[in-house]
């Protein structure tokens, strides 16, 4: 199930730690003058106390000369045994980034480690209270009760972790019964807990180096209407942060033809959409040199020389770093709270029930629409049924047929009705009245009502 190798040295980081702490203990021998006759430092081993108390008490009689006795004072600590630590413990989707090794376009990463607590013993053995009391006091001060060292913990990793080690306790005994050939023992064991982490194995993954962000609201090009938003209250936003390819292009002038100066980067394929042309809808890539120098867009466009743009499309979305987010909130029925700033689009289209045709939006022939003051909105007229039905604004109903003149404050057009990318745009000013009318330049009867509010 799991399969992957790896080793980060964890534990037997921890050990080395933990027994460097106390590798460089002192003990004075000193007459009553206050003259030190000896400071050596106290041996420490690896391994369990019961070792050495065994050796102790098999060889208590080395009167052979052939063999020494274990000298005393020495210390000796050992693992005692884990536990996972559920106090620390942390989203399992976070990631630990590598700062370096970045030459081939991929960066390491590792997700958040496992924190467990490692229980050590150390033991203290003296054959004289006044060495095991040199020996604790050296020790007690610096455990309050944690003494924190700074371990790095995956050498390919950027990741150095404070890691507390706690003092526990300390218990005291002192084996002084028995014959007086038997050596007196005088042991102190003091129990830590170091709260230290387990890394998982270490992956990789491409770098993105460019982002484009595309906000919906909505469903797709459709916004909420007011009576959606007062009915239910819930707006639905997704922010999708899709990777990226950039690359600068040379000066274009209305051509669909763009090139550049160096080859593109080869992931970059037909149909990605290309952002920063400053259409305002996004053309595709309908074809690419096998120069990789040159590439046919959907549209026609106009840029000037080292213009960056980015392709969106081609980028493995399955890649570790494709961030997507989807955000669902409640709002209180003021259109303009999510509205104002952005560019509420409607696809439109002509049908005909027996009565003539209407402009017709979702299914609803001459739709009532509401508009805020500030907020800019935009009918697309795409559908083929639009053509020769122009639409337009004016402050009378019906519009030039309704003897009224065309409303053209905040006012755009752009391409011919029933054919791609053709729209009638309105920013709507501050002063605008209360009410528009939305009617055919060509044909009678074909409009509706707009009411404008904020």
């Amino acid at each position: 199930m799991f399969g992957t190798y790896f080793y980060n040295e964890t534990i037997k980081r921890c050990v080395s730690v933990f027994g460097t702490m106390f590798n460089n203990i002192q003990y004075k021998k000193v007459k009553s003058d206050g003259t030190v006759l000896t400071s050596p430092i106290v041996p420490l081993s690896y391994g369990p106390k019961q070792k050495f108390l065994d050796r102790i008490a098999e060889e208590a009689n080395l009167s052979d000369r052939n063999r020494s006795a274990i000298s005393l004072p020495r210390m000796a600590f050992e693992l005692t045994g884990f536990e996972y630590d559920t106090q620390r413990q942390q989203n399992k989707l976070i990631r630990s980034i590598k700062s370096s090794g970045e030459s081939d376009g991929k960066r390491g990463f590792q997700y958040a480690p496992a924190p467990y607590n490692l229980n050590f013993t150390l033991s203290i053995l003296t054959k004289n209270m006044n060495d095991a009391l040199q020996i604790v006091e050296q020790i007690l001060p610096y455990f309050q009760p944690e003494y924190t060292v700074t371990m790095k913990m995956v050498d390919d990793m950027s990741d150095n972790r404070d890691v507390p080690i706690v003092l526990n306790g300390v218990n005291f005994t002192d084996d002084y019964e028995g014959s007086f050939e038997d050596r007196r023992i005088i042991e102190y064991t003091l129990d830590f807990t170091m709260k230290t982490y387990f890394f998982g194995p270490i992956y990789t993954g491409n770098i993105i180096k460019a982002v484009q962000e595309r906000t919906f609201i909505g469903d797709g090009n459709d916004a909420f209407t007011t009576t959606q938003i007062s009915g239910a209250g819930l707006v639905k936003e997704v922010k999708h942060y899709e990777p990226a390819f950039a690359e600068q292009a040379n000066a274009v002038s209305n051509s669909s033809t763009v090139t550049f100066a160096s080859a593109i980067n080869a992931k970059i394929s037909v149909g990605d959409r290309v952002f920063g042309t400053g259409n305002s809808t996004e053309p595709t890539i309908s074809s690419i040199a096998s120069n990789k120098l040159s590439m046919v867009l959907g549209q026609n466009i106009t840029i000037s020389a080292d213009t960056k743009l980015k392709f969106v499309g081609s980028v493995d979305p399955s890649d570790s770093f494709v961030i997507a987010e989807d955000v669902t909130f409640f709002d209180d029925g003021a259109i303009d709270i999510y509205a104002e700033g952005n560019t509420t689009d409607y696809q439109i289209n002509v049908t005909n029930s027996g009565s003539g045709n209407r402009y017709t939006y979702n299914g609803t022939q001459q739709f009532t629409f509401s508009f805020v003051r500030g907020a800019t909105y935009r009918f697309f007229q795409e559908d083929s049924s639009n053509a020769s039905h122009p639409l337009r604004l004016s402050t009378t109903s019906n519009g030039t047929h309704g003897g009224g003149a065309e409303y053209t404050t905040g006012v755009s057009y752009n391409g011919t009705p029933g054919q791609s990318d053709a729209w009638t745009e309105i920013t709507v000013a501050s002063d605008a009245p209360n009410q528009l009318y939305y009617y055919c330049k060509n044909h009678s009867g074909m409009g509706g009502v707009i009411n404008i509010t904020g």
